[in-house]
């Protein structure tokens, strides 16, 4: 029974980024697309941060887009 429970796709189990419990079946798709707390990548810089940080690098001007916009061209 113990074994059974271990693997269980309706047991409860808690996600190691954001501590939000789910059932197990629903694990992988929430620490692949919907944890806020999963680690994404800049497309621009390759800069690796929580999914969570987006909006904030966003607001204080902290992500590598202005510094792409504005990069000088080599001609």
């Amino acid at each position: 029974l113990q074994e059974h429970f271990s693997i269980c796709q309706y047991e409860d189990v808690t996600c190691g980024d954001c501590e939000e419990e789910m059932q197990r079946r629903f694990l992988y798709e929430h620490t692949t697309s919907e944890c806020p707390q999963r680690i994404v990548q800049c497309v621009h810089c390759s800069d690796q941060f929580a999914f969570s940080f987006t909006k904030v690098r966003l607001l204080y001007n902290l992500s590598c887009e202005s510094r792409i916009r504005f990069r000088p061209r080599n001609e």
